[in-house]
Order: structure tokens, then C-alpha cells, then sequence
């Protein structure tokens, strides 16, 4: 497993109602969640990216994972094809594939677009 509940939210299939997190943390925010596979090389190298990325949003942006291969039928639901794949969560819940570049200047862009007020976001 590459990531614990130590260092990261971690999604579960009753976490997800048809196209939409449920889990109470993402309640009203907007986040990132990662789909990832323990024996994955490409996952393993975004293991301290995410965990950084986690720290640096803080309880405003959430930031979690799905383990896949605890979970193989929930990353099919999520039609995932490859490892890693990331997802945006909007504040209603709702998520979608997110294609951007993966390393951890462009997800704090990412966070900064939508949530300007945050404090790693003021200029």
C-alpha cells in the first residue's frame, strides 16, 4: 500500500455514489484524489509529490487516493487505464479525469486557480 491513513485520506467504494465522492471531508470543497497501484513504478515515484501536495493544501483543498488494487472494481467504475490516474473533485462532489502535469508546481497551480484565497496563493 503506498499510502496510509497516516499520510493521506484514504477513498473506499462508499466513499462514491454514481459520479460523485460522498465522503464527508469533501463536503462542499474542492480536491484532487490519486488512483494508484502499489506495484505501479509511476505511482511510487508520485508517492512523496501527493503527500506533499497534501500538506501544502491543507483542509482546504482535499487531497486523498484509491488504492487499486484493494479496490479493483471501484477503479473500474472510475475507468481508470492507467496508473497513475488523477481526478478533480468540484464542490458539489462531482469529479472528472484531470490531464494536466503531474508534478507539484502545476498541481499547486491547480490549486491556486481555484482557490485563490489560499495563503500559499497570495501574492
Amino acid at each position: 500500500m503506498l499510502f496510509n491513513n497516516k499520510n493521506m485520506l484514504l477513498l473506499n467504494p462508499n466513499d462514491f455514489n454514481g459520479n460523485k465522492i460522498i465522503h464527508p471531508d469533501f463536503k462542499g470543497k474542492y480536491g484532487m484524489f490519486i488512483v494508484v497501484a502499489d506495484w505501479c513504478h509511476f505511482c511510487r515515484m508520485m508517492k512523496e509529490p501527493w503527500i506533499q501536495f497534501r500538506k501544502i493544501a491543507g483542509d482546504d483543498f482535499i487531497i486523498a487516493s484509491v488504492d487499486s488494487v484493494k479496490y479493483p472494481k471501484l477503479s473500474q467504475k472510475l475507468n481508470v487505464t492507467g496508473f497513475p490516474t488523477i481526478f478533480s473533485v468540484n464542490s458539489k462532489g462531482k469529479y472528472s479525469k484531470y490531464t494536466g502535469s503531474r508534478d507539484i508546481f502545476e498541481l499547486t497551480n491547480v490549486l491556486c486557480d481555484t482557490i485563490t484565497s489560499h495563503p500559499l496563493c497570495k501574492n
